[in-house]
């Protein structure tokens, strides 16, 4: 059982990650005179640099390459790469709806897509 400390501090963590991302719908509004492209690209160049500040500062470095150690199949590798080009899409729509004027109908579908899930997990799985 969590106790209320724990629950306190997720509490915060939830907040302050629901915050960092409304923020980062702005980050395209605010980059405006660029194409959605352009401003997922500077995205994509940030979180990997902010990444590799982090990894450098917290001194993990190890743990990076002692987990690509344990990849040894082109299945495992396969596995470990597929998420990629998901993830670069969300990436991409989110930052190119808000310059197209479609930022809505994103963040819509965004709070929709948790709630079709659990509904698909509660009837089907």
């Amino acid at each position: 059982m969590l106790t209320t400390n724990q629950t306190s501090q997720g509490t915060i963590a939830a907040v302050a990650a629901n915050f960092l991302y409304s923020l980062l719908f702005l980050f395209g509004l605010l980059m405006q005179p660029l194409s959605g492209t352009q401003v997922a690209s500077w995205r994509v160049l940030m979180m990997l640099l902010s990444l590799v500040l982090l990894i450098s500062v917290l001194k993990q470095w190890q743990h990076i390459f002692d987990y690509l150690k344990t990849l040894k199949t082109p299945k495992e590798w396969f596995l470990f790469i597929i998420p990629t080009p998901i993830l670069g899409a969300q990436i991409w729509i989110f930052m190119w709806a808000p310059v197209n004027d479609l930022g809505i109908e994103v963040t819509l579908g965004y709070f929709l897509y948790p709630m079709i899930m659990i509904m698909v997990g509660r009837f089907f799985l």
